[in-house]
């Protein structure tokens, strides 16, 4: 199953891809201040719009649990060890609250890699699509993918 929002695929399950060195060299370039200024002015109007539409999915679904792993990475051993540890401390509450999760440390260089698997039951699935359309159909919402993605076809901007 894939997932679209704002132009960006989404997938149920990602694929694992073996790190190399010279992908730590790479850094993403800084976003431009000006850029980020549209996002900052929408933001005020989604709350209201998103929080409709989280309460509907909240109110229509029955968590079932999540299953997975999490292989992690801090860079320092210690800093590894640390969240390794804590990881530990806390698995009897993970597992009580149908959380299986386990944690692979990496104690040689930084990652966070992650594959989970979370099922949840909707109750009312024809309710959640209603109100994902009233969400897609926001003003906001459809100002917010201009932003993102300006040629984006059939989308228009209010």
């Amino acid at each position: 199953m894939l997932f679209y929002i704002g132009g960006y695929v989404l997938h149920s399950r990602a694929g694992r891809e073996v790190h190399r060195k010279h992908d730590d060299a790479k850094s993403p370039v800084p976003a431009d201040l000006h850029s980020v200024a549209g996002y900052v002015t929408l933001i005020p109007q989604l709350i209201e719009p998103v929080g409709k539409f989280g309460a509907v999915l909240y109110d229509q679904t029955t968590f079932d649990g999540i299953r997975g792993w999490i292989r992690i990475g801090a860079g320092d051993a210690a800093a590894t060890g640390m969240l390794y540890g804590g990881y530990w401390a806390t698995r009897s509450v993970l597992r009580a609250s149908k959380i299986y999760v386990e944690m692979i440390p990496e104690f040689n260089r930084k990652i966070l890699e992650l594959d989970l698997v979370i099922r949840l039951r909707i109750n009312h699935p024809l309710r959640v699509g209603i109100a994902g359309i009233r969400l897609f159909k926001n003003p906001a919402i459809r100002h917010g993918i201009v932003l993102s993605k300006p040629q984006l076809k059939g989308v228009t901007q209010v």
